[in-house]
């Protein structure tokens, strides 16, 4: 068995995380090829099974014994079972995590968990919010969507983290909203991508020369104890000439998460950053990857991520103003959330 080394290619939720925690997988490879030896289910079973025990990293938070829980689920597994069978046990080892960013991977299926998600109420409508607020005459400026509301306030809606924009694009939003007053930016059901594109969409906001958004704990041992000392995530202006200093409105619901976790979290640390709408879905870990003797594979959180004050992000972020919104908003042609945002923005700023 060896890690995937370029997980961040194959998994686009984590890149960019390696870089800034710095991981390094090569002398685990070279250690687990060794034991390499057969594809039997017990044997793969047994493999990953190890492997989590050693490399992830949210036990304590998720309140898991897995020493108990792996030998529960392996009397339940024998070599003649079929590939189908072996799927569902370790599949749902894995689920016992409550972890989005856990999956095991066949040739035919994928495992997930997505109860951070499915177990909340949406809170967002896309076709809705383009319909009512976006309608026909907004801008698509690479994977931004945007337009004016109230004919003032500037609203942003970036439905991924995957999707890469460029600083021209950047800097044409926020020279076309230079003189809003205000700025929404909808990260609702925005599942993540790359933490770059994150950190690059929070320099227009960050007005000091450096500020510390979190720290970052990578997992470095066999003990469910064992973590590097806290690297920071600091952030720093990269364009000066154009930075936004006004209001700045981020809107979450249970579907912002990964990347769009951590850049809720991150700006939540501004001056000029106000949260609104449900609690994030989470995600604060950094996923790496293994195979397993018989093809498949799968992932892992391998760290831990806190804000300044300590505070963990994988189980989501809390919203500074909590609203919600649904379908009986929708029939007065409203979506609250987006109202609370703007109602806010135009009061901080005196406008009728």
């Amino acid at each position: 068995m060896k890690p995937i080394h370029n997980f961040l290619s194959n998994y686009k939720i984590a890149i960019a995380f390696s870089l800034v925690m710095g991981f390094n997988l090569s002398s685990c490879s070279s250690l687990l090829l060794k034991n390499d030896v057969s594809n039997t289910p017990l044997h793969c079973f047994d493999m990953m099974s190890q492997t989590v025990d050693t490399h992830y990293s949210l036990f304590a938070e998720k309140k898991v014994n897995w020493e108990k829980l792996s030998k529960i689920y392996r009397a339940r597994v024998f070599d003649s079972m079929t590939q189908d069978s072996l799927f569902k046990v370790m599949s749902g080892l894995l689920a016992e995590l409550n972890d989005g960013h856990v999956n095991l991977f066949s040739t035919t299926d994928k495992s997930r968990n997505w109860h951070w998600k499915q177990d909340f109420s949406d809170n967002y409508n896309e076709s809705f919010v383009q319909r009512n607020y976006l309608k026909n005459d907004f801008k698509i400026t690479g994977p931004f969507y945007h337009n004016f509301l109230h004919d003032s306030v500037g609203y942003v809606t970036y439905r991924s983290f995957s999707a890469p924009f460029t600083t021209e694009e950047l800097d044409y939003i926020l020279q076309r909203y230079r003189n809003s007053p205000a700025l929404i930016i909808d990260l609702r059901d925005n599942g993540g991508g790359a933490l770059q594109n994150a950190l690059t969409l929070m320099s227009p906001f960050c007005t000091k020369n450096k500020i510390t958004l979190g720290y970052g704990y990578k997992k470095n041992g066999p003990l469910h104890t064992d973590f590097t000392k806290g690297k920071a995530f600091e952030l720093s202006p990269s364009r000066k000439n154009i930075i936004f200093q006004k209001p700045v409105f981020v809107l979450i619901n249970r579907g912002t998460y990964s990347a769009a976790n951590y850049y809720a979290a991150f700006m939540s640390v501004l001056p000029n950053v106000t949260l609104i709408g449900d609690r994030t879905g989470g995600g604060g870990g950094i996923p790496i990857s293994f195979d397993l003797p018989n093809g498949w594979q799968y992932r892992m959180s391998a760290s831990y991520t806190t804000l300044p004050n300590g505070m963990s992000i994988e189980s989501g972020v809390a919203p500074d103003v909590e609203v919600t919104t649904g379908a009986s908003d929708e029939l007065k042609q409203k979506d609250q959330i987006i109202e609370r945002a703007l109602e806010l923005a135009l009061q901080k700023n005196k406008i009728k």
